[in-house]
């Protein structure tokens, strides 16, 4: 079952975004990417604003994607969600569905554990029951606990996991990943 935030803390507003909040969105989305690069430099790309800024305003702009920012009090946005709806059609092996994937979510550091994330994800399940979706997935790496921890609180149930054998190098021969680089 959900727990949720310190009955004290205060979570400001959530609010739908328009391809106009790319730029804050990739402000904020710095707190992601830079941790990220730093735990898997061979996966994720060093932070840079400058690319990231199109790429939110493009996403933004697409049917079936959905973004949400938490604004604090004073109106400062301090977190952010970003959706998408995904259609799996039916196969031999599973039936045809349709969910949403949470593809990113973060909250400033100096404003985490004031229940902004929380709010964010009871828009994303309202979201979800205006669209009738009844599911909502993410994927959060190894590495990443502190976000797991939450993502458990917050009513997320582990249903799978992928696996990695080796990163193999080009030339030839492994090397092996790095794991827990977050803590």
């Amino acid at each position: 079952m959900p727990v949720p935030p310190d009955p004290h803390a205060h979570a400001g507003a959530v609010r739908v975004a328009t391809p106009a909040d790319a730029e804050v969105f990739a402000a904020l989305n710095a707190a992601i990417q830079r941790p990220h690069h730093r735990a898997d430099p061979g996966t994720y790309r060093d932070y840079d604003s400058i690319s990231v800024v199109p790429f939110f305003s493009a996403v933004l702009e697409v049917e079936g994607n959905y973004g949400f920012l938490a604004h604090a009090d004073t109106g400062e946005p301090v977190g952010y969600a970003l959706l998408q709806t995904i259609h799996r059609v039916a196969n031999p092996f599973a039936h045809a569905t349709r969910f949403l994937e949470l593809d990113q979510i973060a909250v400033l550091e100096a404003h985490q554990n004031r229940g902004y994330a929380w709010a964010l994800v009871e828009r994303i399940k309202q979201l979800a029951a205006e669209l009738r979706i009844a599911r909502v997935e993410l994927t959060v790496r190894s590495f990443n606990r502190r976000a797991l921890e939450a993502y458990e609180r917050y009513g997320f149930t582990e249903v799978s996991r992928r696996l990695v054998l080796v990163d193999l190098d080009p030339r030839g021969g492994a090397r092996s990943l790095h794991r827990d680089r977050l803590g």
